[in-house]
């Protein structure tokens, strides 16, 4: 289904350049971590790539290592096109990375308020909105579907990225847990 709101990939020009990886663009910072843009290093005009680190030394840092290190597990084991799909992990003067296949799509609350923002009449937003729920919950049974079941656990707009299929790919899987745990 196409959304025709994707954002761009930007330009190739690497800012910094760490552990083999071209760094073109912040995607997001946290307080002991940031998500980039990246490309390797060896490969500028390869398809583009999500490095999520984890600083050294900050108080928060030992919380978020740990949860790097469950997404790094947990998509080693897990394939499907819900799930980003793992490219590298490693960790290197202190930090801690995780490399996966970007999804350039939006995120969910990207395509809520350009809905709301829409020219759309009533029962057409109430379809695309039936729509987005329906990927949602298709998203959420590809982790229960696991034995055993899996919890997300930080179920929010920001984690849920809408592929160039329209489906809704989760990421940021640091906190999920086994059903249970």
């Amino acid at each position: 289904m196409p959304w025709g709101i994707l954002r761009p990939v930007e330009s190739s020009y690497a800012q910094e350049t760490f552990d083999g990886w071209l760094l073109l663009r912040q995607l997001h910072r946290g307080p002991a971590s940031e998500v980039w843009l990246t490309r390797r290093e060896s490969a500028p005009a390869g398809p583009p790539l999500a490095l999520k680190r984890v600083q050294p030394g900050l108080p928060s840092s030992d919380a978020q290592r740990e949860a790097l290190g469950r997404e790094r597990d947990l998509l080693t084991t897990l394939r499907g096109r819900r799930l980003p799909r793992r490219i590298a992990a490693a960790e290197r003067s202190g930090w801690s990375y995780l490399v996966t296949a970007y999804v350039p799509g939006p995120d969910l609350r990207s395509v809520l308020e350009a809905l709301n923002d829409a020219a759309l009449e009533r029962g057409r937003r109430a379809w695309v909105a039936v729509r987005l729920l329906e990927e949602l919950l298709a998203s959420l049974e590809s982790l229960q579907r696991r034995r055993p079941a899996l919890v997300h656990r930080d179920v929010s707009p920001e984690n849920l990225v809408l592929d160039g299929a329209g489906r809704v790919v989760l990421i940021d899987l640091g906190l999920v847990v086994p059903l249970g745990y």
